[in-house]
């Protein structure tokens, strides 16, 4: 049952309050409304990778970004994303993330990478953050 916040005087309930009351509402059984929850997550993050594996000008942008002469002193400017052999996201609660292995078209080479990305949330006591990182093969 949920309870008023004597904080805040918001409305609180507990993780099993919660999908108990989404249950009720679309007078399903508890477990079945919580699989249907994670099934769509795992249906999305297909669709992603799926779409990811294809979208060589975002992987591109993403490598130019990474590999910008202000802040990486490599000397390696990708030119073009020649193939994208892998991909994979995971969605969390409080982080995601997300990576790829390419073939890419440097100005003088021809390299395999892997690029992966992860996003953190944050949380009450801590600002949200983004890391990036990238590895040749």
């Amino acid at each position: 049952m949920p309870k008023i916040d004597s904080i805040t005087g918001c409305s609180v309930m507990t993780i099993t309050e919660f999908w108990a009351a989404e249950a009720q509402k679309e007078g399903k059984d508890m477990i079945e409304v919580m699989e249907d929850f994670h099934n769509d997550i795992a249906a999305d993050e297909e669709n992603t990778r799926q779409a990811m594996l294809k979208d060589f000008t975002g992987a591109l942008e993403k490598l130019k970004e990474y590999y910008n002469p202000e802040y990486d002193d490599s000397g390696l400017v990708p030119v073009e994303v020649l193939e994208i052999t892998d991909a994979d996201c995971c969605y969390g609660y409080s982080k995601s993330k997300s990576s790829f292995v390419a073939k890419v078209r440097f100005e003088d080479q021809v390299r395999s990478v892997q690029y992966s990305e992860v996003s953190y949330n944050g949380s009450f006591y801590e600002p949200p953050d983004f890391d990036a990182n990238c590895v040749i093969l």
